[in-house]
């Protein structure tokens, strides 16, 4: 059980900082935003538009992977109740030996 309880701390403290990293990301995107919205109204082409653009990219993917992250540690939760249903009944004996439940 103090394993369990340990698990899930260590899950929630997962998902708050995940959080507080997509906060940081959506900040970081809106103000790189503002910064190639600057850029664009120069006549000459800047390379720095195509730099900002790149990192633009980046934190888009990296708000992808940070999402997807949030989806897997949410369906975490039903996962380990499986997990554990399953090795109180192999514990009980209720299952046979290549694991499957016995009614």
């Amino acid at each position: 059980m103090e394993k369990l309880v340990r698990l899930e701390t260590t899950v929630e403290t997962l998902a708050r900082g995940l959080i507080l990293m997509t906060e940081t990301l959506a900040t970081h995107s809106e103000m790189l935003g503002q910064i190639l919205e600057a850029c664009s109204v120069e006549a000459e082409e800047s390379p720095l538009t195509e730099i900002l653009e790149e990192i633009a990219g980046a934190i888009q993917q990296q708000t992808a992977a940070l999402i997807g992250i949030g989806e897997n540690l949410d369906n975490l939760g039903p996962g380990i109740e499986v997990a554990v249903v399953r090795g109180v009944s192999r514990a009980a004996g209720r299952t046979d030996a290549d694991g499957v439940l016995q009614e």
